[in-house]
């Protein structure tokens, strides 16, 4: 009988806990609630995140206010992994023309959109921003679009190039 090759072993177990060393040292650079949406977002962090994290910089100690009709512009990619109807619906409240048929829907549950817009924008964590773009919380960003807000709250980080 042929055995598993899963490695398990004590270099496997090494690995995997100097990634989790590296991931807590990287959190420890940012504010709590930050590091809570982070390890939401990445309950099981890998090599490259480690690396992608590393590269982020806090620019603002706390969450700031930006106006959804600048997101608009940096965003468009993630307005378009919203389904159609979404899509249609964003460019009648927000006069913008993107393209509905070029509709990409990654995500497991997209009728949480329509929940959330249901919700009080007060009840909603900031969204995290990298370089203008939305990275988490993009659910909160389309929702946010979709009840009309004029604003959005987000962690703003930069990389480092």
């Amino acid at each position: 009988m042929e055995k598993s090759t899963i490695n398990t072993g004590p270099a496997y177990s090494d690995k995997q806990e100097s990634i989790k060393a590296a991931w807590e040292k990287i959190l420890t650079r940012f504010p709590n609630e930050l590091q809570q949406e982070f390890r939401d977002e990445r309950p099981n962090p890998n090599e490259e995140d480690i690396e992608w994290f590393e590269s982020f910089r806090l620019l603002d100690p706390e969450p700031v206010t930006i106006f959804l009709e600048d997101l608009l512009r940096s965003n468009e990619d993630n307005i378009l992994r919203a389904p159609p109807d979404v899509i249609e619906e964003i460019n009648k409240k927000w006069g913008t023309t993107f393209d509905a048929k070029l509709s990409k829907v990654y995500d497991q549950h997209p009728e949480r959109l329509r929940q959330y817009s249901q919700m009080s924008s007060e009840t909603a964590h900031p969204s995290v921003m990298l370089d203008g773009e939305i990275i988490f919380g993009v659910g909160r960003f389309k929702a946010a679009l979709l009840r009309g807000d004029k604003d959005l709250r987000v962690w703003r980080l930069g990389t480092e190039k």
